[in-house]
């Protein structure tokens, strides 16, 4: 329910623009994201991720440690969910779908080309062997805008803007 009087609520395709908005902001250098991961008892771990990015197929990409905790819940229960929030937490984009561990390296290539700001993945310092970081790639399944200001939650479709977001990000 929204505190607004009907008249003042806002269409869809505004919903979705300001979805993107947040999501564009939070994947164009300086945003962050919160991933949450469960290991195979459902204990939650949640985490911020500042390395992200979207991939040539629309999925959300990010660099991490591969001893990371978040690495070992992945591999034992895929389904995460991430929030994206605005500069100021007006809005908050949360993200719900699977998450995988790439482990081809063309792939994790491609990956690492797309990542603008590694100088905030602080474990790359402390890379013991290997390449020091795992990739994880989120296909997402659902998506939701809530303004908790406003007391709204709506549903958003992502699948036919992921590529036009990339693109933006990678400008």
């Amino acid at each position: 329910m929204s505190s607004r009087s009907p008249a003042a609520e806002l269409s869809r395709a505004q919903y979705q623009e300001i979805a993107e908005r947040v999501i564009r902001e939070s994947l164009g250098g300086e945003g962050m994201g919160l991933i949450t991961t469960a290991d195979e008892t459902g204990v939650p771990h949640a985490t911020w991720m500042a390395t992200l990015a979207i991939s040539d197929s629309h999925q959300l990409v990010t660099l991490t440690s591969p001893d990371s905790r978040k690495v070992k819940n992945i591999k034992v229960n895929p389904n995460v969910e991430w929030l994206i929030t605005g500069r100021n937490f007006e809005h908050l984009v949360y993200l719900s779908g699977t998450a995988e561990i790439v482990s081809e390296i063309g792939e994790i290539k491609e990956v690492w080309k797309l990542i603008d700001n590694k100088d905030r993945a602080f474990f790359l310092d402390h890379a013991a062997s290997g390449i020091g970081f795992a990739v994880i790639r989120t296909g997402i399944q659902s998506a939701r805008l809530v303004i908790p200001k406003l007391k709204e939650n709506h549903k958003i479709e992502f699948k036919n803007s992921w590529a036009a977001q990339r693109e933006v990000v990678r400008g």
